[in-house]
């Protein structure tokens, strides 16, 4: 089997809390669901372990 594209799981992935310099405001939490879609909702992380 040939792998197409990378991918990655949640055990791939660590997102470790810091202090941000980014204001809230400067933040698009838009989303690309398809070419042709998009949302404007943010991607939320959650702990699957």
């Amino acid at each position: 089997m040939r792998i197409l594209q990378r991918a990655l799981t949640f055990e791939d992935v660590l997102m470790v809390p810091r202090k941000s310099s980014v204001l809230p405001k400067d933040v698009s939490l838009k989303s690309r669901l398809t070419k042709n879609i998009g949302l404007n909702i943010p991607f939320i992380s959650a702990a699957m372990d």
